[in-house]
């Protein structure tokens, strides 16, 4: 190198070989393809523009840089009623701001089995290389003895946990006696919780949108409020479930204190940021 009175070690500036794959002209191509069929693969781009998979990949994600990805499972479709329900909550409370999370009491029903099966999570553990893997058998999806709870509770924590009978029918009746429970609970637990005014949350099934309930909750002078998504059912069930997975109980009254200790044993700051997804999702 240095016989040709070079004196540098850094390469020169030089021609190379064009590119005649990822070309302007392919690359617009492939760009078209793609928002003609999102779904199209690079195996079927590379074969209609004649040019090599690597090629294809380069343009895809380096020149145009897509990514591939599934779409996003949300629990249901909104209906413009839906959107409008919850562009009004988010309108109180940029009103209100957090008297209106404050005063709002949620409730809702949950089936607890006797026989809850261990999260998927809580079965990992340590195995060496040498051994055979640890199997788990899928367990029946029908649980024959499990008992029903129904859970009030507030920012603050729990208010209420009442559980049906053996032999209750699940009707209004049923549920007009779990409010007036509630409105005793309130008034010996929280004063002054009732005459703020109570924003109390459920969702809209049978027995909590009847008429005999409604004029019960109109007689308590209490702000009704019915969204699509209970916060009850994606925050708070969701974590006593997890706390009861792989226990096994006997009776009524032993679940009932193992659903009232992981209820209570949650803090504040947790049934606070459950409300608080109502307007901050």
């Amino acid at each position: 190198m240095f016989d040709e009175w070079r004196s540098s070690v850094i390469d020169e500036v030089r021609s190379c070989r064009p590119l005649s794959s990822r070309t302007s002209n392919n690359v617009s191509r492939i760009n078209t393809l793609i928002r003609e069929n999102r779904r199209i693969c690079i195996s079927d781009l590379a074969r209609r523009l004649n040019i090599s998979v690597g090629s294809t990949y380069q343009s895809v994600y380096d020149e145009l840089r897509y990514r591939e990805v599934a779409a996003r499972w949300i629990p249901k479709q909104l209906t413009v009623a839906h959107e409008e329900q919850r562009m009004s909550i988010l309108l109180r409370y940029q009103a209100q701001g957090w008297d209106f999370l404050a005063r709002t009491v949620a409730g809702h029903v949950t089936w607890i089995a006797y026989h809850a099966p261990e999260l998927k999570q809580q079965s990992f553990q340590w195995k060496h290389t040498q051994f055979l893997s640890v199997k788990k058998f899928k367990r029946d999806i029908f649980v024959k003895k499990k008992n029903m709870a129904t859970v009030f509770w507030d920012h603050a924590g729990v208010i209420l946990i009442d559980f049906l009978s053996r032999g209750t029918i699940i009707n209004s009746e049923c549920y007009m006696h779990s409010l007036t429970n509630l409105r005793t609970a309130l008034k010996n637990k929280i004063p002054g919780k009732l005459t703020k005014g109570v924003i109390f949350q459920h969702v809209n099934a049978r027995p909590h949108v009847c008429q005999v309930t409604n004029k019960l909750l109109t007689s308590f002078r209490w702000e009704v409020m019915e969204p699509d998504l209970a916060p009850s059912d994606f925050k708070v069930f969701g974590k006593l479930k997890e706390k009861l997975a792989g226990m096994h109980f006997s009776s009524d009254a032993e679940l009932s204190a193992a659903v009232t200790k992981c209820l209570q044993n949650l803090d504040g700051n947790f049934y606070r940021g459950a409300l608080e997804e109502l307007v901050l999702c």
